[in-house]
């Protein structure tokens, strides 16, 4: 059998060497050439990463102290690009499913060599296909940057137009015509620099390039507005720009001096003239050099984006000579105390960018966090003035799927301005999983949500529901809250506009749901036959492994089944009906009880719970907004009743939220109305705590 030409890198997550070395043997006998190391520890994983690129990582199933998914969050802290393999003795559709959503490749039996190597050779070839893919998307940013250089650069006027409209013209066609705003340029059409006398023949000489038809070069009259008229010739060819079709107009005059391209080259130099620092272009470069590197070469790096925080305040007080002094100071302070080898660039007024190859995540919060340290604490001596400053610094790791340069400096800058916006002196590593958002406002909320997390703002309180008729029900409706004040908590969303959909408002019902379960389980084992009430957004209701994650989570605290509603609001199950049948049908087969929250907010509320199919799912907690003046106006209580008579003929039980004074209940009982819950009952609390039978009614 003829040997592949290409080794394979593999790491192998297995406590016996000789299982490890039987799996190497299975890749060996059928051709491969193999590298493998095999993992015991996280501290071995994390030096093995250190020293090169892997190709597939192949995990047992079931092992821990590293488990598999603590292998994958290594890998990427370390932003590797590596596929993961499982292998288990115990093989299912859903173990399979489970282990494709945590990000792994896939689940091969243990005892089945040929799917083993069949997975690898799909993988292998995948992981070609990509690297040659980086290859080719290098090669041809490479030659884009080439030829826009050489377009640039260039003594030829040369433009790109599409259906006569200019969408590129590189200087020297610009300086020809009399323009310096690209801008402007690409709101002229080409016949408007021309004479007038020449339009009709160019409008013929376009259309005949359309056609295909070979013609020799236009000659014209062209109008420069500060020069005058110059005599000129035109020619068309097909070509492309930024991957669209277009024809390229080249137009030769008199020979041209190389003093502009001279000037021209001179103005491309890397160095921002003030500081002598590298300036924002040269910086992009080598960021994208790095990206490429990442991939090929193993080499990590991180960009740190360092803004100083008290420049506004010092250019008032100092002047703008003695300011651009301090800048050059602190690009003297900012060579002597980044790391050797570090590419330092001045991007903007008083910003400042930091390349530096690290060998392992850790080492960029380190710099960082010494950099922002060292200089709070240094004095500036700028024109006999004693000037002291501190820093706002962002990080962004590059990792082997970073997709830009500017993407990588977006991301920094983001994070810096977040330390910013808090008064400045600190870091800030930026958080991948805010990519995935759909705008920087959802990446701003993510970040401000996650601070209150960790600053213990955001609480989980607990909301007590009594039953008006029969046998008391021991009901409560857990929700988040943010306590901005001690005592003083609001619904988070009247604080953060999370956005339903977004990978946020996901993180915060897991959150919610492991906490409150968690809560509730320690409850039940001295308050049995109590329920809990849990309402979830969007996101949870599109995800994928929803019933899984929450049948999971009950059977491993021991809740019993019949214990817990999951909520979901009308509006929400309106806008994305036919998951909200699949998601409430799914709940009813694994005996979770479900509610519609929010009763009565659609125009017709029957009809969408006839749709869902009101035997899947047992509660309907009304609308919040018929109970702000729900003694006041009869309309509204005529509403209310209607869908309360609706709810109790098809045996569904009801929720009247936001009770707050005895009239409203009053005018709630002769209507049968299954619930209550509200201030009038009890406020929310952080603890599952009340004394449900002192409530009768």
């Amino acid at each position: 059998m003829a040997k592949s030409h290409n080794t394979i890198s593999m790491l192998i997550l297995d406590p016996s060497s000789n299982e490890a070395e039987q799996t190497i043997n299975i890749l060996r006998n059928s051709g491969h050439a193999v590298r493998a190391t095999q993992i015991t520890s996280e501290e071995e994983l994390e030096t093995a990463l250190e020293k090169q690129s892997w190709d597939l990582f192949i995990v047992r199933d079931g092992l821990s102290d590293p488990s598999p998914e603590q292998c994958m969050n290594i890998v990427k802290h370390y932003g590797s690009d590596i596929h993961f393999i499982m292998t288990t003795v115990d093989y299912s559709v859903e173990r399979n499913l489970e282990i494709l959503r945590l990000g792994m490749k896939d689940l091969v039996p243990e005892e089945s060599d040929e799917y083993f190597k069949l997975v690898v050779k799909r993988e292998l070839s995948s992981i070609e296909d990509r690297r040659g893919r980086k290859q080719s998307d290098k090669a041809l940013l490479e030659t884009d940057k080439r030829n826009e250089l050489l377009l640039d650069s260039s003594t030829e006027a040369i433009a790109y137009i599409i259906d006569g409209m200019h969408i590129y013209a590189n200087g020297a066609y610009m300086e020809l015509f009399g323009y310096d705003d690209p801008e402007e340029i690409a709101s002229v059409p080409v016949m408007d620099l021309m004479d007038s006398e020449y339009h009709k023949g160019f409008k013929k000489f376009l259309k005949d390039h359309s056609k295909g038809i070979e013609s020799e070069d236009f000659a014209f009259t062209g109008l420069n507005e500060s020069k005058g008229k110059f005599e000129a010739f035109l020619s068309l060819s097909d070509s492309q720009y930024d991957g669209e079709d277009c024809t390229q107009a080249f137009v030769k005059t008199a020979d041209v001096s190389d003093a502009e391209l001279e000037q021209k080259l001179k103005a491309m130099s890397a160095e921002d003239r003030l500081t002598g620092l590298y300036n924002e272009e040269y910086f992009i470069d080598q960021v994208t050099v790095s990206i490429s590197n990442a991939s090929t070469e193993n080499q990590l790096s991180t960009v740190l984006y360092i803004d100083l925080d008290g420049f506004d305040k010092i250019q008032d007080e100092h002047g703008i000579t003695n300011s651009n002094l301090f800048l050059k100071e602190v690009s003297y302070w900012l060579i002597e105390n980044a790391p050797d080898e570090a590419i330092i660039a001045r991007v903007g007024d008083s910003t400042f960018t930091i390349l530096i190859k690290i060998q392992k995540p850790d080492d960029a919060e380190i710099t960082a966090t010494n950099l922002c340290n060292s200089y709070s604490d240094n004095l500036f001596e700028v024109a006999d003035h004693t000037i002291k400053d501190t820093l706002s610094i962002g990080v962004c790791m590059i990792q082997e799927n970073s997709s830009s340069a500017v993407d990588v400096l977006s991301n920094a800058h983001f994070a810096a301005s977040n330390v910013q916006s808090k008064e400045g002196n600190g870091i800030r590593i930026h958080d991948q999983s805010l990519d995935s958002l759909d705008s920087r406002d959802d990446a701003q909320t993510a970040m401000k949500i996650q601070d209150a997390m960790d600053a213990g703002h955001i609480k989980i309180m607990y909301e007590p529901i009594v039953k008006l008729q029969g046998n008391a029900k021991k009901i409560f409706h857990a929700a988040l809250t943010y306590e901005k004040e001690q005592g003083n908590n609001r619904p988070i969303t009247d604080i953060f506009d999370i956005g339903l959909r977004t990978s946020t408002a996901l993180k915060l019902d897991k959150w919610l749901l492991t906490e409150s379960f968690g809560n509730f389980s320690n409850y039940l084992s001295d308050h049995p036959n109590c329920i809990l009430k849990v309402n979830l957004t969007a996101a949870s209701l599109l995800s994928e492994n929803l019933i899984e994650s929450v049948t999971d989570l009950m059977s491993s605290l021991e809740i019993p089944e019949k214990s817990v509603i999951i909520e979901f609001n009308e509006d929400i199950a309106v806008a994305h009906l036919k998951k909200a049948i699949e998601v409430i049908k799914g709940f009813s087969d694994n005996n979770i009880m479900t509610a519609m929250n929010g009763f009565g907010k659609t125009l017709d509320s029957q009809s969408v719970i006839n749709s869902i199919n009101c035997k899947l799912f047992q509660w309907l907690t009304l609308d919040n907004e018929f109970f702000t003046d729900f003694a006041s106006n009869g309309e509204i209580q005529t509403k209310v009743e209607e869908l309360v008579a609706f709810a109790i003929t098809n045996e569904l039980s009801t929720i009247a939220p936001e009770v707050s004074d005895p009239s409203s209940l009053a005018l709630l009982w002769p209507m049968k109305v299954g619930h209550i819950q509200g201030e009038y009952i009890a406020s929310a609390s952080d603890s599952l705590e009340f004394d449900f039978s002192l409530v009768a009614f």
